[in-house]
């Protein structure tokens, strides 16, 4: 059988796998992947394939991984691939029954497509369909639904999912129905309204005190838009028990009373908390009784679309904080409730690493984060990434303030958009850090102008300082 074998063909063989998938990623960074590069690069060993981004057409890489990795194959990523031959894929998927990851992001993946999912995927346990317009809800009951030799419907193929992403698809509650009640392993479903569909399918047993099996989901959604019963918060939390990563919108059907159901996830670590134009939800009332149970614990937190945001108090009940976004809030407060006295051995957000920040200022004057709460939050000493947008409180004498609290010893990354009140002076004080950030970026400034940029980029250069710099 080795005699037989090709001089390419041996050489295919005896490079392992993950230095094949490394060369491969470099030559696709380096746009300079080449037909010829495939044949060399896939082997009846290979593991995993990256294709992910690839502009060309990936027709001649998928038909290389059925007839050569069929048997191997367990991971395949082809997400925002703009030319996947469907006939290929379709006979492709159907050869790689080992297959245990399939990315799909962004392609022209479809139900068709799906179908064969549904077919040969026996051993699939992360399946990614997010942002595909062509995958709908008989996409999902194709993953779900198998019929036997009888013509009845029995154990799905692609019951061992434990990820599942639906996002930005023609997926709708329907489709998230049929997953739900097929797919008994999923741990990870990202779709639109999962909080809502669990609430809908187990509303009367709940209401009569009827013991029901529990979700393996640790993570829960409700989307913008979406139509909100009052309960659906306490049911799905009480089916979810396990839930790290909770991502909810709040319209004006929902109250500070329903946010406290959320108390009882003993396990979350991620809280993105969304309001809308006429949500009735507070600050006081419903979020920081929220944090002040549940705060501690958390990792990540972001807080957008809400009024009277108080980021003491945001620092002092999520001390284990490390990222932090702060998204278009109408308003901020000062204002401490005597029920919450300022606690003594409070550290703030010393553990903070991410931060975003985006006001709208252009919109609402009050909605600008206020100064004191902005030098609390830039003084973190751990952080790495800075992004703000729109905040006109970030002035030169407010970021002096900073860097003489702040060395920013680890800041990898400070990226500032339209805040008009500073100027390259200041930004410029930043290259004096002992390590300044690997990149600074500055768009829509007004008092940043192209001098600035062109004295900023002499300094980088006259220091020998490794930094990407760019301005607009």
């Amino acid at each position: 059988m080795v005699l037989l074998m090709t001089l390419k063909q041996l050489c295919v063989e005896s490079i392992s796998p993950q230095l094949c998938q490394d060369v491969l990623n470099q030559l696709k960074k380096k746009k300079k992947l080449k037909k010829h590069h495939y044949d060399v690069l896939i082997a009846s060993s290979t593991e995993g394939l990256d294709l992910s981004m690839v502009q060309n057409d990936v027709g001649h890489p998928l038909t290389l991984a059925a007839l050569r990795s069929s048997d191997s194959l367990k991971c395949l990523d082809l997400a925002f691939c703009l030319k996947i031959p469907k006939k290929i894929l379709k006979e492709v998927l159907s050869c790689l029954k080992n297959l245990e990851v399939l990315k799909l992001t962004g392609t022209n993946c479809s139900d068709e497509i799906l179908s064969v999912v549904g077919a040969y995927g026996s051993k699939l346990k992360d399946l990614n369909v997010a942002s595909c317009k062509d995958v709908s809800d008989s996409g999902i009951s194709a993953i779900c639904y198998t019929m036997n030799d009888l013509g009845d419907e029995s154990k799905p193929i692609c019951s061992n999912l434990q990820r599942l992403n639906v996002g930005h698809t023609r997926v709708t509650d329907t489709g998230i129905r049929v997953a739900l009640l097929n797919l008994h392993n999923l741990r990870i479903f990202e779709c639109g309204n999962s909080v809502g569909v669990i609430a809908n399918i187990h509303r009367k047993d709940w209401e009569n005190g009827k013991e029901t099996t529990k979700y393996k989901l640790i993570d829960l959604y409700m989307e913008s838009g979406t139509d909100f019963v009052e309960y659906d918060f306490h049911i799905a939390a009480s089916l979810c028990p396990n839930v790290i990563r909770l991502k909810i919108a709040c319209g004006s059907e929902v109250f500070d009373k329903d946010l406290l159901a959320f108390m009882e996830l003993k396990d979350l670590r991620e809280l993105h908390i969304g309001g809308e134009t006429d949500t009735n939800v507070s600050f006081y009332g419903g979020i920081m009784p929220l944090l002040q149970i549940r705060g501690r614990n958390l990792d990540r937190l972001t807080l957008a679309e809400l009024s009277g945001i108080n980021i003491d108090v945001v620092g002092e009940l999520c001390s284990n904080l490390k990222h932090l976004n702060i998204f278009l809030n109408d308003s901020y407060s000062g204002f401490r409730p005597p029920s919450l006295p300022k606690p003594s051995d409070c550290v703030g957000l010393r553990v903070l690493e991410t931060l975003r920040i985006v006001c709208q200022t252009s919109m609402r004057l009050n909605s600008d984060i206020p100064s004191l709460h902005l030098v609390e939050l830039l003084t973190a000493p751990t952080l790495r990434y800075i992004y703000i947008k729109d905040c006109q409180s970030l002035s030169d004498d407010l970021l002096m303030q900073v860097l003489n609290l702040n060395q920013f010893e680890f800041l990898e990354h400070f990226e500032i958009e339209q805040c008009h009140n500073i100027t390259g002076d200041a930004i410029e004080t930043i290259l004096s850090l002992k390590k300044p950030p690997k990149q600074l970026k500055m768009w829509s400034c007004r008092n940043i102008i192209r001098r600035s940029f062109e004295n900023i980029k002499s300094v980088v250069k006259q220091k020998g300082i490794k930094m990407n710099v760019e301005w607009m």
